[in-house]
This record gives structure tokens, C-alpha cells and sequence, in this order.
């Protein structure tokens, strides 16, 4: 079934109102009234959508959240075997599971900006960290595959999942972030070397 235009139009202009509000303030000071202002709507129209600010940044949250895992649950379909970590398909794979995930994170990069910045919520870093963790686990196992490290795994899983997520909110922080393609290429490339292998020694 179809949306409403103005129904659409309305929220739109409501979650835009909460982003360009964290540009200025954090989240805990941002009020109802600030937004049906910037919003220019009346306070009734903003309770017909929202029951407050917290569930309004709870869908915004929660939309991004669901095209990720839409656009992962694609990507999986499109999945080659892998036979070991050195086999090309893996570089291939996985340069290809960005390219997806960075195109939705794109069409929302000023939200993300905000949500991942010092005004926005420090939980929504959880829930994105989780998500990354869980998808993984869930790439390992389709790979038949496990973590092989000297250290305990917890430990290797925030080495790998803590430096991806600084690399991707450097990107959507930049004013001028790299191309898709590129910033794809160089996210896969950062799996594949060990940090050592980042130094030049004279």
C-alpha cells in the first residue's frame, strides 16, 4: 500500500528538522518545540507521527538500521564461494558488500554524520557495531570459516570491527568523502593487511 505524500512529506521534514537541530545541540536538548519550528509544522501534526522525540529518533535509527540488513540480506544471495583467505573471490566479495552497505549509508550520510557525531546518540554506535559483528559471524559461517588468531576473540573481533567502523565515520564525516568505488576498494584492502604492513620503515 502506498504512503500518504503528505504523510511523507510531513515526517521527512520532521526527522530533517531533528538532524539540522544535532548540527547545533545535543540530543538531550533538543526539544519538541524546536523542532515543529524548524519543521514549520503545528505541535499536533508532529504528535499524529510521533509520540516524542525519542521515538521520533528511533524510527530515523531504525530506518537506516533495516536498509542495511535489507541490502546484506541481498548481498548474501550474490555470494561466491570461498576456498581460503588467500582465494580472490574473498577480495572480490567483500569490495562488493561495501560497495552495497556504503550506497545506503550514502543516500543517509547527513543523518549518520549527526547520529555518529557528539550530539547525536552514543547507543546508535552500539547498535551499528552490533550489526557489523553480527554480519561477520554470519559471513564466517557461510564461508565455513573461523577466527585464527593468538588472541582471544573477543579481542580480535573489536581489532576488526573497531577499526572498520573509524574508517567508515571518518568517510561519512569527510566534507569530501572518496567516491564509492574507491573508498570500497580501500575499506577491503584494510581487511586484508596487517596493521604492520601499514608501516615504511627508512
Amino acid at each position: 500500500m502506498k504512503q500518504d505524500f503528505r504523510v511523507v512529506k510531513t515526517t521527512r521534514r520532521i526527522q530533517m528538522a531533528l538532524i539540522k537541530m544535532l548540527l547545533h545541540k545535543p540530543f538531550e536538548k533538543v526539544t519538541v518545540i524546536d523542532l515543529i519550528k524548524i519543521a514549520k509544522i503545528s505541535r499536533r501534526s508532529f504528535y499524529v507521527h510521533y509520540t516524542d522525540k525519542y521515538d521520533l529518533l528511533a524510527k530515523i535509527e531504525q530506518q537506516i538500521i533495516q536498509e542495511i540488513h535489507s541490502s546484506l540480506a541481498e548481498d548474501h544471495q550474490q555470494l561466491k564461494p570461498v576456498t581460503s583467505f588467500k582465494d580472490p573471490q574473498l577480495f572480490k566479495n567483500t569490495e562488493a558488500t561495501f560497495q552495497r552497505i556504503l550506497s545506503v549509508i550514502n543516500q543517509h550520510r547527513q543523518s549518520l554524520a549527526v547520529l555518529l557525531s557528539k550530539n547525536g546518540d552514543y547507543q546508535f554506535k552500539s547498535k551499528i557495531y552490533k550489526l557489523i559483528t553480527d554480519e561477520i559471524s554470519h559471513r564466517l559461517s557461510d564461508y565455513g570459516a573461523k577466527i585464527n588468531t593468538g588472541i582471544p576473540s573477543d579481542y580480535a573481533q573489536a581489532i576488526f570491527v573497531g577499526s572498520l567502523m573509524d574508517l567508515m565515520t571518518i568517510w561519512i564525516q569527510k566534507k569530501s568523502p572518496e567516491p564509492i568505488p574507491q573508498f570500497s576498494a580501500l575499506l577491503t584492502k584494510s581487511r586484508m593487511i596487517a596493521p604492520l604492513e601499514l608501516l615504511k620503515f627508512n
